[in-house]
């Protein structure tokens, strides 16, 4: 099975609450849509997908605003996109001797980022404001870590930032200061997502 986000991840490991299912639906859909089109942006390397979501008849106006804020944020820091900034399509490849056996064949976990170069810094995009970022770091590391079977395609991470293109807001913290959650607890999320028979 394949989740689409960290977040999901970070939603059951932590107990954070959910939204009412419309808002919830509306939300996934910008959040969807502004994903695709940063992939399209990398893809031609190119930054003609955001103009171009930005002229269409059913653009969201939420996704816009998520645009506008990821644009902003890269200028202020970036001075090209494409040379400063890599995108990988990232995916956690949970490891089968963790999980329990089930219909389901493994577990995958989309985990997108940005990686900067120059300062060995892997920034994740978030949709909210992030309260919690030092635990969830740590729970990422050790999925990726610990019981991922497909590396994280960098290496010598020195610094992870989230990038709230929701509020145009930022928040770092260094690799040495971000301590792994406990593999004990993060398999037993691994596994409750095995298990559950109301996930798709």
């Amino acid at each position: 099975m394949r989740l689409a986000s960290l977040y999901k991840f970070y939603q059951s490991h932590f107990g954070y609450k959910s939204v009412a299912d419309r808002q919830r639906i509306a939300f996934g859909r910008a959040v969807a849509d502004c994903m695709r089109v940063l992939r399209d942006v990398y893809r031609d390397q190119d930054l003609s997908p955001v103009f171009q979501y930005h002229e269409s008849l059913y653009a969201r106006q939420l996704t816009l605003q998520f645009l506008d804020n990821l644009m902003r944020m890269v200028q202020e820091r970036f001075d090209n996109i494409f040379k400063n900034l890599i995108y990988y399509e990232h995916e956690i490849v949970i490891d089968e001797q963790y999980l329990v056996q089930t219909r389901r064949r493994g577990l995958q976990i989309a985990s997108p980022f940005l990686w900067n170069q120059g300062r060995k810094e892997i920034i994740f995009l978030t949709f909210s404001a992030p309260n919690n970022i030092f635990q969830e770091l740590g729970v990422f590391i050790t999925l990726a870590e610990t019981l991922s079977k497909r590396q994280i395609p960098v290496v010598g991470v020195k610094e992870y930032t989230y990038w709230d293109i929701a509020n145009a807001s930022e928040c770092s913290g260094a690799r040495s200061d971000v301590i792994p959650a406990t593999v004990v607890a993060v398999i037993e999320t691994c596994n409750s997502f095995m298990k559950d028979k109301t996930f798709p």
